[in-house]
């Protein structure tokens, strides 16, 4: 339980780069966000789906859609988004963190710890 809570409290610290955004990634991003809190996991998918792909170098959009995959049973799709949002900005704890529970979820657990300090030593309120 607490790491989801964590894990929610981290990707809304996220919205605070959608302004900075250009075109319609930044709408896109808040539905999804405003969907992801709501708990409504597969509509907020298809709305980080609109962000990314209308600006595919955000790394917080495949951040948040990786934790919605996580949330959906599919830890798998999230990793590979955490990895798209880590080769995009590597200093996001966010990031490293979300994988790190999804690989706990797979058993992969010497990967979780991994990513696990990682995100600690990142952001140490991990």
């Amino acid at each position: 339980m607490q790491v989801k809570i964590a894990a929610s409290a981290a990707l809304l610290l996220l919205n605070l780069a959608a302004p900075s955004w250009g075109g319609e990634a930044p709408g896109a991003y808040n539905e999804a966000l405003k969907l992801h809190r709501a708990g409504k996991m597969k509509e907020a998918i298809a709305a980080y789906d609109k962000a990314i792909k209308a600006d595919p170098r955000r790394a917080e959009a495949f951040v948040g859609r990786g934790e919605a995959y996580a949330k959906l049973g599919q830890p798998e799709r999230a990793i590979k988004d955490q990895d798209q949002a880590i080769k995009l900005n590597p200093k996001l704890a966010e990031a490293f963190y979300i994988r790190g529970s999804a690989y706990d979820e797979m058993k992969q657990y010497d990967r979780a710890v991994k990513d696990y300090d990682e995100a600690i030593r990142l952001n140490a309120k991990h």
